[in-house]
């Protein structure tokens, strides 16, 4: 009996359970041997009565076998087949991952190791290469070509109302739009920007932007995209601003893309922690903080993190 597939070729299980034809197996051997016993026990001119139920009942129990054996094997085409799927799957997986953490992160620590070789007070040159090296990664580490990635910096780290716009940005050739937010701490929207710089909540991640708008006061406003994640940028107690990555299509970035793009974050942060002065790294960790607020700026281009 040949496999069955699907229409694209995929191996399918079989309609009837090999258990069920089992059943009927027993049924017709049931009869068969019912009918048997009655041929030797009925009169003569009878006897081709049982001796056909028997003849038929065997008859039935071979398809029935074969049917039964065309199953299981249909069934053991199919299991193969998913085995065969989830190694694959799980080697794309190792591979993502390989890819993620070998090359990206490597490409982000060498800009870090060119940091590392000047005096805390020559680092201005390199720290920017390092910020661009971080937002470019990002935008090819999550793997959705439409990406779109900024790492948006807080202008003075000394500053008791603080102030972030766009630093360093990666975008795709396909995207025409800009980031064009800017956060004030003064204002009195959206604080969740600001939870996340100071670590009060965890890495934002939004599957559709369309579905998380609709709760928010600025909701009807335009966007060009349709998910994202915003991660902090920070070292202990420092915050230096947050990176964000977006793209156009709602459920493209992926919630295992999350860990990347913190981890990114993260190594951003011990970067710019390397460039501080004794001076700014004292002034930077005693600003007075009380009960932060957010505003977010949208541009018309819906260019938001």
């Amino acid at each position: 009996m040949m496999t069955h597939e699907a229409a694209n070729g995929e191996p399918t299980p079989a309609r009837t359970n090999p258990a069920v034809l089992q059943r009927w197996l027993i049924l017709v051997g049931a009869i068969a041997m019912v009918g048997t016993i009655a041929a030797v026990f009925v009169p003569q001119s009878w006897r081709p009565w049982p001796e056909a139920v028997a003849a038929a009942a065997v008859f039935a129990g071979v398809v029935l076998s074969g049917w039964k054996s065309g199953a299981e094997r249909r069934n053991r085409a199919y299991a193969e087949y998913r085995e065969h799927i989830a190694r694959e799957l799980a080697k794309a997986e190792r591979d993502r991952s390989a890819v993620l953490f070998g090359f990206n992160v490597r490409e982000v620590l060498d800009a870090i190791d060119g940091l590392a070789r000047r005096a805390p007070g020559d680092r201005d040159t390199e720290i920017a290469g390092v910020r661009q090296s971080v937002a470019v990664q990002t935008k090819e580490g999550v793997g959705v070509t439409d990406a779109r990635a900024a790492y948006f910096r807080v202008e003075n780290l000394a500053a008791p109302v603080r102030r972030m716009g766009p630093d360093k940005v990666a975008s795709s050739p396909s995207r025409d739009d800009r980031f064009t937010t800017t956060f004030d701490e003064a204002g009195t929207a959206d604080r969740e920007v600001w939870d996340v710089l100071d670590g009060h909540r965890p890495t934002v991640y939004v599957e559709d932007v369309a579905a998380w708008a609709r709760d928010r006061p600025e909701g009807a406003a335009a966007r060009a995209y349709g998910t994202f994640i915003t991660a902090r940028v920070g070292a202990g107690a420092i915050p230096f601003g947050i990176l964000t990555v977006n793209a156009v299509q709602s459920g493209s970035l992926l919630r295992q893309d999350l860990l990347f793009v913190e981890t990114l974050a993260r190594i951003l942060g011990v970067a710019e922690l390397m460039c501080l002065t004794a001076d700014e790294y004292d002034a930077a960790r005693h600003v007075p903080r009380g009960a932060t607020t957010a505003k977010m700026d949208i541009g018309i281009d819906g260019g938001t993190p």
